[in-house]
């Protein structure tokens, strides 16, 4: 029986689309997020791991986004901050990875343990032990960062309220292990700023955030340039008339963020 030349051409098409699958799919993953969590000492740090599709041997950043207090001990499989493209989803969103694909971690802190072990606010980092949740986040990265697809000497931190302040708690741990980080309405220590005067920083304060007060963002930059940083490493946006979350909305506002993000290796 002849087949008819719709019938035909279809059964080409799909051949050769079978053809051109069994050829990508060993070289190439599908981007997407998946669910898991990272345990240590009984405590279990449960995290969203956004994978982009990737040719072989390709190298790409890791960057971190720790999320504010409200949103500690909620699981979900949706991804943190799904569809604002805001946290998390402004690096997984198509307009950021066609700039540079990435992977994006987005951990979540159990319920009551933070990524600060202090109430909100400027907190001493010679007198405060690193929280559970810090330590086996720190611990997670570099287990990521060992993964053959990310490039070492391009991993970013951002987080915002508690976990701006988790950003400058972990950067002055490990100073060494980021290439940049980017501090949103979060607190600091200044007495600990000289760890930071060789790492970029780019930091957004409101000025009218009554959650976390702009004092503790201007003692930051204040500190880390009388320690011998330096403009060119070290940026400061302070949104006029802004509380809490405008910070948050001005650090993901359009590409620049990312864009800063991506002139900096190691």
């Amino acid at each position: 029986m002849r087949l008819s030349a719709q019938r035909l051409s279809a059964q080409r098409l799909s051949a050769q689309l079978l053809s051109c699958l069994l050829i990508l799919l060993p070289c190439q993953l599908l981007a997407d997020w998946s669910t898991s969590s990272y345990e240590k000492d009984g405590i279990v740090l449960p995290y969203q791991l956004y994978s982009p599709a990737l040719a072989p041997r390709q190298k790409v950043p890791l960057v971190i986004y720790l999320n504010d207090s409200p949103e500690a001990g909620k699981e979900s499989k949706k991804p943190l901050n799904s569809k604002q493209t805001v946290g998390p989803d402004y690096f997984a969103s198509q307009p950021i990875q066609t700039m540079q694909k990435a992977y994006v971690l987005a951990p979540r802190p159990p319920a009551d343990r933070y990524w600060v072990k202090v109430p909100p606010g400027e907190f001493n980092f010679q007198e405060i032990p690193s929280s559970t949740a810090l330590s086996s986040l720190l611990e997670l990265v570099s287990q990521l960062a060992s993964n053959s697809e990310i490039d070492e000497n391009r991993i970013y931190l951002a987080g915002h309220g508690q976990g701006g302040s988790g950003v400058w708690f972990a950067a002055m741990t490990t100073p060494d292990l980021f290439t940049a980080i980017a501090p949103i309405a979060g607190a600091g220590s200044p007495d600990a700023a000289k760890q930071l005067t060789r790492l970029p920083v780019w930091t957004f304060h409101g000025d009218a955030d009554k959650v976390t007060p702009v004092l503790y963002a201007q003692n930051m930059v204040d500190a880390i340039i009388r320690a011998g940083g330096s403009t060119q490493r070290l940026r400061y946006t302070e949104i006029e008339g802004g509380n809490h979350e405008s910070a948050w909305r001005e650090a993901f506002r359009g590409h620049q963020l990312w864009q800063w993000f991506l002139k900096h290796r190691k």
